[in-house]
């Protein structure tokens, strides 16, 4: 992984005895967020060049709105659709579906890509951009994930971690800039 930050944690010093178990120089790290300037779209796909650009998204009408807009930004770099589906079919060069929660679609997919010389300049994963917003606590209290939680996870987080996993079999030769997307409220990131 490149450019992956971690950041030490404070300790709270007391003068309490450190447990017997506790490795002298143990290190607990926590993942944070820091914020970011978004880079202009030019910087995303690479000024100019034609990289295509892929989409995650549930919604066949918001992902022509984007696509317009991209192409109108940065020309007729390809954009390509992918959309949640029970398997991995191809519908057109631009167009596929895959099963969220398989990783052998993911492969399929970054495989179909560089066997065309396809290197995506940047991703956008916008599957849960428009899902409601879950209540944290409310979730603390109930014995099992609901539904909605599950097929949240199952095209948020999971399809992330599925989507990192199988990234090395494009062999990129440049950093690909990945966009999560999510509904969020309050003081979420």
């Amino acid at each position: 992984l490149r450019d992956f930050a971690l950041r030490r944690m404070a300790r709270e010093e007391d003068s309490a005895p450190r447990p017997a178990e506790t490795a002298e120089g143990l290190l607990i790290y926590e993942p944070c967020w820091e914020g970011a300037p978004a880079p202009a779209p030019s910087a995303l796909t690479g000024g100019g060049a034609q990289r295509p650009i892929l989409i995650f998204e549930r919604d066949e009408a918001q992902a022509r709105a984007l696509k317009r807009h991209l192409r109108e930004l940065q020309g007729d770099a390809p954009v390509i659709l992918v959309q949640p589906g029970e398997g991995f079919p191809c519908l057109s060069p631009e167009h596929y579906q895959l099963a969220p929660d398989r990783e052998e679609d993911y492969r399929q997919l970054l495989e179909a890509l560089r066997e065309r010389g396809l290197q995506p300049a940047v991703l956008f994963h916008l599957w849960n951009r428009s899902a409601r917003p879950l209540a944290l606590d409310t979730l603390a209290s109930a014995e099992a994930p609901t539904t909605e939680l599950q097929e949240q996870l199952r095209t948020g987080l999971q399809s992330l971690f599925l989507l990192a996993r199988t990234m090395p079999t494009l062999r990129l030769r440049e950093r690909l800039p990945v966009i999560y997307a999510f509904h969020g409220e309050g003081e979420q990131p």
